[in-house]
């Protein structure tokens, strides 16, 4: 049995082909756990109920993760304290469960990347350990120390939490914390699932498969390896004059654009690893 938990577009995808080889399987969502799951014991051992569906935990032969936390659901509590409790218990009991499947994509540590804009940071100083090249960073959360900064020079500048976004590397507005240095000529975005590797670059403002570079491939699965991932996006600038490339981003699950060009195979690749 194959379980599902926190489903996103990718996810999504998976379940459909599941469901058209008739393979079975169980989605759950994290945010329901409280009031929908039940984890009892019986003499074939520990098991779950969700949503009246039965599933034995050492039945579950691999899982898919498509996002750490599913932010849908909502549980209220009169006390504090009480909720705070119950939801960490819960995740205590996530992270148990997680260990326990053989096969997994998508799982993470909890306390890795904190998906706000301050994982840059984390995320350059790290790569540039395995020989990968990234762009220079200011941040400050004073306006004007910002701009004063970022005079000399042209610079991306992120408001969101959502780093990755491409879309998202802005001008200077009066929510910019960090910006990022301008280099290179196009976008390119590069995925790892795995043992295998999909790549997209922006030409023209046209996103298209491209062939890049097998150092770059190795160096970032270097660095995969080193934080015990399996599945990660990439956000590159690549300067086609002087054939360089730049570590803009991380994300860690699959965006749309990645599927639009990739997604039979990318959804063939995950299969194979969990089933």
């Amino acid at each position: 049995m194959l379980v599902i938990l926190n489903p996103d577009s990718l996810g999504d995808l998976i379940i459909t082909s599941l469901i058209e080889n008739h393979i079975k399987h169980m989605v759950l969502k994290s945010s329901s756990f409280i009031s929908n799951l039940v984890i009892a014991q019986d003499k074939g051992g520990a098991y779950l109920v969700y949503y009246e569906q039965k599933l034995y935990i050492d039945n579950i032969s691999g899982l898919y993760c498509g996002k750490a936390k599913d932010y849908k659901g909502k549980f209220t509590c009169s006390d504090f304290m009480d909720w705070y409790y119950i939801q960490n218990s819960w995740n205590s009991y996530l992270s148990y469960f997680l260990a326990l499947i053989p096969r997994q994509i998508g799982v993470t540590k909890s306390e890795l990347w904190s998906g706000s804009l301050l994982q840059l940071p984390c995320l350059f100083k790290s790569v540039e350990k395995y020989g990968v090249l990234c762009p220079k960073y200011y941040e400050s959360y004073e306006n004007s120390l910002l701009l004063e900064f970022t005079k000399v020079g042209e610079w991306y500048f992120l408001e969101t939490l959502h780093a990755f976004e491409f879309d998202n590397f802005q001008r200077f507005g009066a929510k910019s914390i960090l910006a990022v240095e301008k280099l290179g000529t196009s976008w390119v975005l590069l995925v790892f699932i795995g043992k295998s590797y999909y790549a997209l670059i922006n030409k023209d403002g046209a996103w298209g498969i491209f062939s890049i570079d097998v150092r770059i491939v190795l160096s970032m699965v270097k660095f995969l390896l080193s934080f015990s991932l399996n599945m990660a996006e990439f956000l590159f600038r690549y300067d086609s004059l002087n054939m360089k490339f730049y570590c803009y981003g991380m994300n860690l699950s699959v965006s749309r654009l990645i599927l639009k060009h990739y997604s039979e195979d990318i959804v063939k690749t995950c299969r194979s690893m969990i089933c």
